[in-house]
């Protein structure tokens, strides 16, 4: 899958940041980010993370927010 995705600006300066860092292109920089990020971010996963990160999003509307409550 192919995708692409609008970064807001704040997080540009501080990807830029670290792109310049560590030499890597924005797509290596991003990519293992989104990686480690996702990885405990699944339905079985046995601790509070999926939880404490829903918390933090402002969902769309009501229908978004009891989907994911179920």
């Amino acid at each position: 899958m192919k995708a692409t995705v609008t970064i807001t600006d704040e997080n540009v300066a501080g990807l830029a940041w670290a792109v310049k860092l560590i030499g890597l292109s924005l797509e290596e920089t991003v990519n293992p980010l989104l990686t480690d990020e996702f990885t405990c971010f699944q339905a079985d996963y046995k601790d509070e993370y999926v939880e404490n990160t829903l918390v933090c999003w402002k969902l769309k509307n009501r229908a978004s927010v009891e989907r994911t409550l179920q």
